[in-house]
């Protein structure tokens, strides 16, 4: 039993790490994508970016961590292996992580 918690613990590290780097992937690619289509509104740009492609970014690292947990995806979409709490964790933590690295940027500009 305890050796099963400590494997959950290390799966939901490993997918808060997968969700922040795929969450920062995500906003890099938008806002490359991003400032090809518009050449204006840089603050607008970014927080379009983050605030669409961070949260896809970290659904994703929740599900690499239940792919990694028990490789199946129906346990997923059922809320067997990540609790709500757990999934609310693994999206709001790269999302701010995020926010708080762009966030001297805004002010610079």
């Amino acid at each position: 039993m305890k050796n099963n918690k400590i494997i959950k613990n290390i799966t939901l590290i490993l997918g808060i790490l997968g969700g922040f780097f795929l969450g920062a992937l995500f906003t890099l690619f938008s806002i490359v994508i991003l400032s090809f289509k518009f050449h204006y509104f840089e603050g607008i740009k970014l927080m379009v970016a983050i605030l669409l492609f961070v949260p896809l970014g970290a659904i994703a690292g929740a599900v690499i961590t239940g792919l990694i947990y028990n490789r199946r995806l129906k346990k997923i979409l059922s809320g067997e292996i990540i609790r709500k709490k757990e999934l609310a964790i693994l999206i709001i933590l790269p999302s701010l992580l995020i926010l708080m690295n762009l966030f001297p940027r805004f002010t610079a500009s």
